[in-house]
């Protein structure tokens, strides 16, 4: 992998403090996701793929809300370690791999895919984005739905609005500030944590991809999706994709 790539940025830094950048509750941050998944008025999740799980927000939604079986993709094994332990007798499979090798452990027809909370833009490219939305569309079943939550970042704060603080406790700070490339952004995450007296630092960088909600919404129809639900809150896209 290149130096500054996705996997290497949530296993050297991002995941140890992945709960704790979010500020909420475990719980509350399922209960939001299962809100979100419910207003989306799917009529039966039935089996479910969450790529890009973490500790598993949405899967745990999604088995609150009645899914028969979850298969949780990540990476980073930390983040599938904390679903593990919180998964209880929900019928979540737990799999370590790359999102973008769906044909490597997905083998039945799927109901319902999951890509939240702005994994789309861990993809390095708009190719990588249509090659995945390609794979997503072979696996599922006929009126399928593949549910997408995301940051349009082309079009990104410029000056010293790229500094963004994320959160700040008693004995940590994060912040990140943002580099622009001609098709990603370069996040750089800044970590100060307490010890005694002193301050430790960490850092680490990674890119995202630059993904238009246009041409999002170009591909999902050139690979056989109907939109039939879009909205944005701040910044952030979601986007409900039946298969055709």
């Amino acid at each position: 992998m290149e130096s500054h790539s996705v996997k290497r940025h949530y296993d050297d830094l991002l995941a140890e403090h992945y709960e704790w950048m979010f500020g909420d509750r475990f719980e509350d941050r399922v209960e939001q996701q299962k809100e979100l998944l419910a207003s989306l008025q799917l009529t039966s999740l039935g089996r479910v793929v969450d790529l890009g799980s973490g500790p598993g927000y949405q899967s745990i939604a999604a088995a609150l809300l009645g899914a028969t079986q979850i298969y949780a993709v990540d990476t980073n094994q930390d983040l599938l370690n904390s679903l593990d332990g919180r998964k209880q007798e929900w019928p979540i499979t737990i799999i370590q791999a790359d999102l973008r090798d769906i044909e490597q452990f997905v083998e039945e027809e799927i109901d319902t895919f999951l890509c939240m909370g702005d994994t789309l833009t861990h993809l390095p490219d708009l190719a990588s984005v249509r090659a995945l939305l390609r794979s997503v569309r072979e696996r599922l079943r006929p009126e399928g739905v593949f549910v997408i939550t995301y940051r349009d970042l082309s079009e990104v704060p410029s000056g010293v609005d790229r500094f963004i603080p994320v959160r700040s406790t008693a004995d940590k700070i994060m912040t990140c500030f943002l580099e622009h490339h001609d098709e990603s952004v370069m996040v750089h995450d800044l970590i100060y944590i307490r010890q005694g007296q002193d301050w430790k630092f960490l850092k680490s960088a990674y890119p995202k991809a630059r993904i238009p909600i246009e041409e999002l919404a170009a591909i999902f129809a050139e690979t056989g999706y109907t939109i039939e639900h879009h909205t944005e809150r701040m910044g952030l896209h979601t986007l409900k994709a039946v298969a055709r």
